[in-house]
């Protein structure tokens, strides 16, 4: 009787002994993965609030050589005009293939007198971009076809400013690149915003065609 006691608690003690070792290794795995989630994700996005913080610190340099603006909530496209001066080259990203530029101004809401008082040949549109990953590649496209572009202003809503920045990150020290919200002063940077930048610059987006230039979330 006493042999078989004996023999349930060396087991007892190999089965604990197990279950710490199981424990311990469980511990080692989930200290590592969330090192390894810190690394990747939550030291990078900090970086990237800094950097966007101290790029929309900067005021607005609204005579560079070239403004940009993504077509999406009203206004964009309203204040952009209102800032262009003469000789200052515009580029519209991610206008719908039937609108040119008179009906795209009608679509916004801006007077036809508008137009009028531009020099409506520096003002191009670009019809390709369907999200802001599309944004990006137009509007270095656009940069690649005129080479004497040295500094740029970029204009759009608030809430897309993060999102939009995150694309053309790699632009802005190239170009000395400064940024206006069409709407208001800049929000400050979120993390749900942080990381739907950081989704699309991994690829992970749906183009979709808009039927509306004020699409929500554009």
């Amino acid at each position: 009787m006493a042999i078989t006691q004996e023999v349930f608690r060396r087991q007892a003690r190999s089965l604990s002994g197990r279950r710490n070792t199981l424990t311990l290794r469980h511990r080692h795995i989930v200290c590592g993965l969330t090192i390894s989630f810190m690394s990747v994700y939550l030291i990078p996005l900090t970086n990237y609030e800094k950097k966007f913080h101290d790029a929309t610190a900067q005021p607005p340099n609204f005579n560079a050589d070239l403004i940009v603006v993504p077509t999406g909530s009203k206004g964009r496209i309203a204040c952009a005009l209102a800032h262009l001066v003469p000789d200052q080259k515009l580029f519209i990203t991610g206008v719908p293939k039937n609108l040119n530029l008179k009906s795209l101004c009608l679509h916004e809401g801006i007077p036809a007198t508008t137009l009028k008082h531009l020099n409506t040949d520096n003002i191009e549109l670009g019809h390709d971009a369907l999200d802001t990953i599309g944004n990006e590649k137009e509007f270095k496209g656009y940069l690649l076809r005129h080479p004497e572009i040295k500094t740029v202003l970029g204009i759009t809503s608030a809430s897309h400013l993060p999102r939009f920045y995150g694309e053309v990150l790699d632009l802005v020290p190239k170009y000395n690149m400064t940024f206006a919200a069409s709407d208001t002063s800049c929000l400050p940077l979120n993390f749900r915003e942080m990381g739907a930048t950081f989704i699309r610059s991994m690829g992970i987006s749906r183009p979709r065609q808009r039927h509306l230039l004020n699409e929500p979330g554009h």
